[in-house]
């Protein structure tokens, strides 16, 4: 039962579902105002309750396995759910670090710190390498040399990686091809 009271200004609020309860309200002390209230419990759900069997650990009986079954629902939700977002964060670094590689290449390639093509793809498998969980050997790195509309010298670096999953899950795809491409223009 709710019950309220105003006290200087502001209201008490009481909670009274016990049998007695002393209530003490805050200038009591300093007058030596006690009010004690006594209730009965004669709510009809309460003496259902009361009557309901307790098995020897002072649970309801029938009830003692539900906090078990909740727990464990609980927990794998949350495993899964953890797992889940692991996997997503993995797969978000791994796109990062595809994209990074290709224009690390690509710049390699314009400011001369490398010349061929092979020194070109040695810059994105070392960018590609630092990367946690990407195996920088698993991707296909393609240098190209165009020339852009207006006339001028652009490197194209492409970068293919095929991104899996810690564990196979349901109802989502257990890859991801991650393709990159960066292109810079060659000044003379």
């Amino acid at each position: 039962m709710l019950g309220s009271i105003d006290v200087a200004g502001g209201p008490l609020i009481v909670l009274a579902d016990v049998e007695e309860m002393e209530l003490r309200l805050p200038f009591a002390e300093l007058i030596g105002l006690h009010v004690g209230i006594l209730r009965g419990n004669t709510h009809p759900h309460n003496e259902r309750v009361a009557k309901r069997r307790a098995s020897q650990n002072g649970h309801p009986a029938g009830e003692s396995g539900q906090a078990l079954v909740e727990t464990a629902l609980s927990l794998s939700l949350l495993v899964f759910t953890i797992l889940g977002g692991a996997d997503m964060a993995r797969a978000f670094a791994a796109q990062m670090g595809v994209q990074n590689s290709a224009r690390a290449g690509a710049e390699a390639a314009v400011t001369r710190a490398a010349t061929t093509d092979p020194q070109i793809i040695s810059y994105v498998t070392d960018e590609l390498g630092r990367i946690a969980g990407v195996d920088a050997a698993a991707a296909t790195i393609t240098v190209t040399r165009t020339t852009g509309a207006g006339g001028e010298s652009l490197v194209n670096v492409r970068v293919q990686y095929t991104y899996r999953t810690l564990a196979p899950w349901p109802f989502v795809p257990n890859s991801l091809s991650l393709d990159k491409t960066a292109t810079f223009r060659n000044y003379p």
